[in-house]
């Protein structure tokens, strides 16, 4: 059962950076994914990504002081959102599925 659940979420990891086009690094202690002077974080949870969730990724240390962007695959809490607001320079995107075809939509902040 937690390899199906490790395999979905690399997998979505890897939709994801494709989708962005960024090459995806993952492992511990790195990005999910990099490219263009941004650092790339996906989250694959059933749930919405909540303040903690967002607190703990923007402490990472390869977060610090760049462009970052957070995927998520449920979206974020308004908490969230205004933290990532706060700290400025980072992008979130929805990861959207329909079938076998992922995309991503910006939801915050708005163009």
């Amino acid at each position: 059962m937690a390899n199906l659940r490790f395999r979905r979420a690399k997998a979505t990891e890897k939709a994801a950076c494709a989708v962005l086009g960024k090459k995806h690094l993952g492992g511990p202690g790195e990005p999910d994914c990099r490219g263009g002077g941004q650092v790339v974080e996906v989250k694959d949870l059933k749930r919405k990504l909540s303040k903690y969730d967002m607190k703990v990724i923007l402490k990472k240390p390869w977060a610090k002081r760049r462009e970052r962007v957070v995927a998520s695959k449920s979206g974020f809490t308004p908490g969230a959102k205004e933290l990532a607001a706060d700290r400025g320079r980072t992008y979130l995107y929805k990861i959207q599925s329909s079938g076998r075809r992922r995309s991503s939509r910006r939801v915050y902040p708005r163009r």
